[in-house]
């Protein structure tokens, strides 16, 4: 083999590992937003719920849960809990998250209450990790 092969075969075999790497490599994502009474949902739970929009009591603690798949260390996930109002949306929480451990799961945020109980009306949760954007509603009665 002549020299120039083996610079071009190392070249081809440097290009086919970048691309196998980058296949390989998992991104990180938030798969879902569940909202729920109970911050301790069963897997089997978590596989069934299905609700769109749920409805909850004003006095009850609501819980966003956050299915989360490949969280890479120093990531932040922002979570914003806003209510409609007649022309706009009021801010009611923010919660900023920063990822300790890569990994997958869920992570727990609960929408805090003012005097034991959370204003009516139709929530929306907007949950932002790098590009990924996602937002998923409740209504509280």
């Amino acid at each position: 083999m002549t020299r120039k092969s083996i610079i071009i075969l190392i070249i081809i075999t440097a290009l086919f590992a970048a691309t196998a790497y980058t296949l390989l490599q998992k991104n990180p994502e938030i798969e879902k937003i569940i909202f729920s009474e109970n911050n301790l949902l069963t897997e089997k739970e978590i596989e069934v719920y299905n609700e769109n929009n749920p409805e909850f009591d004003s006095e009850k603690q609501i819980y966003a849960i956050l299915l989360v798949k490949n969280l890479l260390k120093g990531s932040v996930i922002e979570v914003q809990w806003k209510i409609n109002e007649i022309d706009a949306e009021e801010l009611v929480q923010e919660n900023s998250i920063t990822v300790k451990d890569e990994g997958s799961g869920k992570i727990v945020v609960s929408l805090v209450q003012k005097n034991r109980s959370n204003r009516s009306g139709e929530y929306n949760v907007y949950v932002t990790m790098g590009e990924q954007k996602l937002k998923s509603s409740f209504n509280i009665r």
